[in-house]
């Protein structure tokens, strides 16, 4: 998933951790990284929305996003569709 503003891109990253979860398999980490003139501004308001989402769902087991041309209308369960020019992104969850 991604984000432009600005001439800047941002984009997540994930890695795995050596700490290991619940259902004892490695936690993975998100982060931001940045391209362009305002990549610290971006890299901020994106880390603040994943921050944000992570404490609206702390019960997520997965999260899966799928890419569409534009026009598509997003399946049931999907709990947020990204609309673009060309794209629309639906992102899917399942519970812990």
């Amino acid at each position: 998933m991604g984000a432009y503003a600005g001439g800047t891109f941002a984009y997540l990253t994930r890695r795995g951790t050596a700490q290991a979860g619940a259902d004892g398999g490695r936690m993975q980490e998100l982060g931001v990284c940045t391209c362009g003139p305002s990549g610290a501004a971006l890299a901020a308001q994106v880390t603040a929305r994943l921050q944000a989402w992570n404490h609206a769902m702390p019960s997520i087991g997965s999260l899966r996003v799928d890419a569409y041309p534009a026009g598509m209308t997003a399946a049931p369960g999907a709990f947020l569709a990204i609309r673009k020019h060309h794209t629309e992104l639906h992102a899917y969850t399942s519970a812990a």
